[in-house]
Formats: C-alpha cells, sequence, structure tokens
C-alpha cells in the first residue's frame, strides 16, 4: 500500500505540472489545433481513469469496513490500507478533472492556458 500512496501522490504532482513523458514522433507535423484536440482527449481519457480509480478504491474501504477484515498477523483492519491509498487517488482524481477541464478551455480558447513541458531527458 506504500507504493500505491506514492504513486498517487507524485502522479497528481505530474499532472498538475504537465511534467509527464511525451513521445512527439508523431505530432510534431501536426497542426496547432489539432494537438490541442488531441492532448484535451488524452486528459480527459486520463482524468475518467483516475475517477474510476478513485471511485473503485471507495468502494474497496466501504467493502472492507462492512466485512470487518483484518490482517492475519497484526489484526488491525484492512481498511485502513484503502484509506491512505484513497485519499491521494481521489485528490489525482480532482486534479486529472481540473485538467481535462483546462484542456479544454485551451481548446476553446486557441491558446495554452498551462504551458506543457513534458519530462525532460
Amino acid at each position: 500500500m506504500g507504493l500505491a500512496f506514492c504513486v498517487f501522490c507524485f502522479l497528481g504532482w505530474c499532472q498538475i505540472t504537465a511534467g509527464h513523458a511525451t513521445v512527439d514522433v508523431f505530432t510534431t507535423g501536426l497542426r496547432d489545433r489539432a494537438r490541442r484536440v488531441l492532448q484535451m482527449l488524452i486528459e480527459v481519457l486520463f482524468a475518467v481513469a483516475l475517477v474510476l480509480i478513485a471511485v473503485q478504491l471507495y468502494d474497496g474501504v466501504a467493502t472492507m469496513m462492512r466485512r470487518g477484515s483484518t490482517t492475519f498477523l497484526l489484526q488491525y483492519p484492512l481498511w485502513w490500507n484503502y484509506v491512505v491509498v484513497f485519499v491521494p487517488a481521489a485528490l489525482t482524481a480532482i486534479i486529472g478533472v481540473w485538467m481535462a477541464l483546462v484542456r479544454i478551455a485551451e481548446m476553446l480558447a486557441g491558446q495554452p492556458l498551462i504551458s506543457v513541458l513534458g519530462a525532460e531527458h
């Protein structure tokens, strides 16, 4: 669960700073508007995936609380682990939705609102 916690903490940061690695082989020849549309579609799909993950984690918390499941040796409730991961996953989902809305606004405005830096290699 510690690894999942770290992934969701840094995934949100990477999402809001546009720090994901990009491969520009196919998009360098596209017009600016086509790139914006493509980026908007990717952001929307990513936001949907992040929200789906957060919803499923919430369902996992509810299920573990209802069942009263505990760990084998230490006998502490399993839902504690799910809550620890759910909090940054929910924040990351909110960030994903925010970034999708920003990219939609960028596409409609025809100009960047947030710079796209990508990962530095």
